[in-house]
C-alpha cells in the first residue's frame, strides 16, 4: 500500500509537471503574439498589430485586456465593424473595467449610422465615467451631433463620385488640388521596395514646367511631403514636410520661391509658423482684402483644443504673430484642412466636434480673419457618417474636391474604410456655391486620416491593405507547346527566352511584345508586394493553366500541371524567395481542350492559349 501510495503521488507530480510545462509553453506563445502586437501598435502599424492581437485572442479569448487591444488596433486600422464587435465583447465580459471601450463603442456606432445607439452609449459613458474631462465634453457634443444627424438626413441633389485613373493608384493618396488648365498636384504614399517604409511624395498629372519643376524640387528633399499650396501669382509655394521621430511625425511648414525661371531650394518657415516642439501642418496661402494670409493647423499653446486652425498675415516680408481663429471655428477637438475661397469669402474646413454626421465633416464659415460666421455643415451627400476632409475648389472654380473614407473594401472578409478623393462640379455667384444636379465624379483610393496627427503614420498601415485590396489584376505567363521535358524546377525565364526566339521566326499572329509585356508587368507586380510581405501581409494568388488542343487529354492535363508547377517555382524563388512566406497560392482546374484536326500553322496561331493565367484576388 505504501508503494502504491508513493506511485500515485509520483503520477500526480508528473501530471502537475507536464501540465505546468504545457501551460508555460502556451502562455509563452500567446504572450509572444501579444508583445509583438504591442510593438507594432506603438509603431502605428495597426493592421499588423491587429493580426498579432487576434492570434493571442484566439488562444485566450476570455482575457479582456487582449480583446481590448485587438479592438483598439482594428479601430485605428479603420476596420470599423470588427472593432465595434470586439469593443462590445469587452463591455459584455468586463463591464466598467475599460472606460474607453464605451467611448469607442459610441464613436463606431455613430460612424456606422447607428445614431440612436450611439447617443445611448455616449450618455452611458458620460454618466458613469467622469475622470476624463476631454472625452466627457466630446461625448456631450457628439450627443448633439447624433441628434442633428437624425433630424437632417435629407440628401441634396449634389452628385458625388470618386476620381478616375490615372490619379487613382494601388497606394494611398493624401490630398489633391487643381491648378491652371486641369493640372492636378497631389501627394501620395509610395512604397519603398528596399524597406517597409512608405514615404510620401508629390506628383503631377501634366507636364507643365512651373508645376513639374516645383514637384521635382520638393521631392528632392527626401522627406515625407504633403499639403501643397501655391500663391495666386504662382511665385511662392507652401507645403508640409516631416521626418519620422520614432512613432510620431514631426510636421513642419516649408516655403519655396520661384525666381529667375526656377524654383529655389525649399526653406523652413520661421518660428512664428513652426513653433518649436509643436506640429504645424496643412498650410493654405491666400489673399484676402488685398492682404496676404497663411492659414495652417497646429497644436501649439493658446488654442481651443488639440489641433486648431491659425492664420498669420504676411507683411513686409515677414509673418506676423499667428492668430487662432477662435471658438467660432475651432473646438476642443480637432479642426483641420483649411481652404479659403476668395470669390465667396468663405473658409472651408473639417471638424470632428461641430454638429455633423460623422467623424470629420466639412463646414463653411463666411468672413475674414477676426470675424467668422457660425460654421455651416455642407450636408449630405458631401458629408457622411464617415470622415470628410481636405475640401478645395479648383482654380477655375468649376470643381470642388474633398477626401472621404465612406466606401469600404474587403480584406480577409472584413470591411476596411480607406480614404478616397471625390469631386463635384459647381457653379458660382458672387456669394455662394450652387451645386449642379448633373455633377460628375470618379474614383481614387487615398489613405489619409482625417487628422494630421495620424495622416502618415496610420497610412503606412492602411496603404498596405489598399494595395492588396485593389482591383483584380490578371497576367498571362506563356509557354511553347513543344516542351514535354519541362518540370517543376525548370527556369521559366530560360524557357521564355527560347520560346520568344521560336515565335520571332515563325509567328506573326501573336505578338512577341505582348508576351514580354505581360511577363514584365507580372514581375513588376511581384516586386511591388515586397514591402507588404515584410509587413506581414498575406497575398492570395490564383493560378489557372490553359493548353492548346494539339495534344490528347492526358498529355494536355499533365502539361498544364507542369506549367503551373513552373510558375509556382518562379514565384517562390523570386528575389531569393522573399515572397514565399507571404504568398497563398490557389490552383484552379485547367482548361485542356482536345482536337485531332489541328495543323502546324494553326498550332502556332494558338500560342495565346498556351499559358498560365495569374490573378491577384479582387477584394471588394
Amino acid at each position: 500500500m505504501k508503494f502504491q501510495s508513493i506511485e500515485n503521488s509520483l503520477k500526480k507530480l508528473l501530471v502537475v509537471v507536464l501540465s505546468t510545462a504545457i501551460f508555460q509553453c502556451f502562455s509563452q506563445n500567446y504572450n509572444r503574439f501579444y508583445d509583438q502586437g504591442q510593438i507594432e501598435f506603438n509603431k502605428k502599424n495597426f493592421y499588423q498589430a491587429a493580426k498579432l492581437f487576434e492570434e493571442s485572442h484566439t488562444m485566450i479569448p476570455d482575457v479582456s485586456a487582449i480583446t481590448y487591444k485587438l479592438a483598439e488596433s482594428l479601430y485605428f486600422a479603420h476596420s470599423y465593424e470588427r472593432a465595434l464587435d470586439y469593443f462590445t465583447e469587452v463591455i459584455t465580459k468586463s463591464p466598467g473595467k475599460f472606460p474607453m471601450a464605451y467611448f469607442y463603442q459610441a464613436e463606431l456606432q455613430k460612424t456606422l449610422k447607428q445614431y440612436s445607439d450611439a447617443m445611448s452609449s455616449y450618455k452611458y459613458y458620460n454618466h458613469f465615467f467622469t475622470e476624463n474631462t476631454e472625452y466627457n465634453i466630446k461625448s456631450q457634443k457628439q450627443i448633439l451631433s447624433c441628434d442633428f444627424a437624425m433630424k437632417n438626413n435629407v440628401l441634396s441633389a449634389t452628385a458625388v463620385r470618386k476620381l478616375s485613373a490615372p490619379i487613382n493608384t494601388m497606394f494611398s493618396e493624401i490630398n489633391i488640388a487643381e491648378f491652371g488648365d486641369s493640372v492636378l498636384l497631389y501627394s501620395a504614399l509610395s512604397p519603398n521596395n528596399d524597406s517597409t517604409e512608405f514615404p510620401a511624395k508629390m506628383f503631377f498629372n501634366k507636364h507643365v514646367y512651373i508645376y513639374e519643376s516645383l514637384i521635382r524640387n520638393i521631392n528632392e528633399m527626401k522627406l515625407d511631403v504633403i499639403d501643397l499650396s501655391i500663391s495666386t501669382d504662382q511665385k511662392t509655394a507652401f507645403f508640409c514636410a516631416c521626418t519620422d521621430t520614432i512613432g510620431s511625425k514631426d510636421f513642419k511648414i516649408y516655403s519655396c520661391v520661384f525666381d529667375s525661371m526656377k524654383w529655389k531650394k525649399p526653406e523652413l518657415c520661421p518660428e512664428q509658423i513652426n513653433l518649436d516642439g509643436y506640429r504645424s501642418t496643412q498650410p493654405y496661402f491666400t489673399k484676402i482684402g488685398g492682404k496676404d494670409y497663411l492659414f495652417f493647423v497646429s497644436d501649439r499653446p493658446g488654442g481651443q483644443g488639440n489641433l486648431d486652425i491659425w492664420c498669420s498675415q504676411w507683411l513686409y516680408n515677414r509673418f506676423l504673430k499667428p492668430v487662432n481663429l477662435g471658438n467660432t471655428v475651432n473646438t476642443i477637438g480637432e479642426d483641420v484642412t483649411p481652404f479659403y475661397d476668395t470669390v465667396s469669402s468663405t473658409l472651408y474646413f473639417s471638424s470632428e466636434l461641430h454638429k455633423g454626421y460623422g467623424g470629420f465633416d466639412i463646414f463653411s464659415s463666411t468672413g475674414v480673419p477676426g470675424n467668422w460666421s457660425e460654421p455651416k455643415n455642407l450636408g449630405l451627400p458631401i458629408n457622411s457618417s464617415f470622415n470628410e476632409v481636405y475640401f478645395s475648389i479648383s482654380q477655375n472654380k468649376k470643381r470642388s474636391y474633398f477626401t472621404s473614407d465612406r466606401d469600404p473594401i474587403k480584406i480577409d472578409g472584413s470591411n476596411y474604410y480607406f480614404n478616397d478623393f471625390y469631386y463635384f462640379n459647381n457653379t458660382f455667384d458672387s456669394t455662394k456655391i450652387e451645386l449642379k444636379k448633373d455633377s460628375l465624379l470618379a474614383k481614387v483610393p487615398i489613405s489619409v486620416t482625417a487628422s494630421s496627427k495620424q495622416i502618415l503614420a496610420l497610412n503606412e498601415s492602411i496603404s498596405i491593405n489598399s494595395q492588396v485590396a485593389s482591383s483584380t489584376n490578371t497576367y498571362g505567363i506563356y509557354f511553347d507547346h513543344n516542351q514535354p521535358e519541362i518540370n517543376a524546377n525548370s527556369d521559366y525565364e530560360a524557357l521564355l527566352s527560347q520560346y520568344l526566339k521560336i515565335l520571332e521566326s515563325k509567328s506573326k499572329d501573336f505578338s512577341v511584345l505582348q508576351i514580354q509585356k505581360s511577363f514584365s508587368e507580372f514581375t513588376d507586380r511581384l516586386k511591388s508586394f515586397i514591402p507588404f510581405v515584410k509587413k506581414g501581409v498575406k497575398i492570395e494568388i490564383q493560378l489557372k493553366a490553359f493548353t492548346s488542343p494539339t495534344g490528347n487529354q492526358l498529355y494536355n492535363t499533365q502539361l498544364a500541371q507542369r506549367r503551373v508547377d513552373i510558375v509556382i517555382h518562379f514565384i517562390e524563388t523570386y528575389k531569393s524567395g522573399i515572397l514565399k512566406s507571404g504568398i497563398k497560392i490557389t490552383i484552379l482546374p485547367p482548361e485542356v481542350p482536345v482536337s485531332k484536326d489541328v495543323s502546324e500553322n494553326e498550332g502556332i496561331q494558338m500560342a495565346s492559349q498556351r499559358k498560365v493565367e495569374i490573378k491577384f484576388i479582387q477584394q471588394k
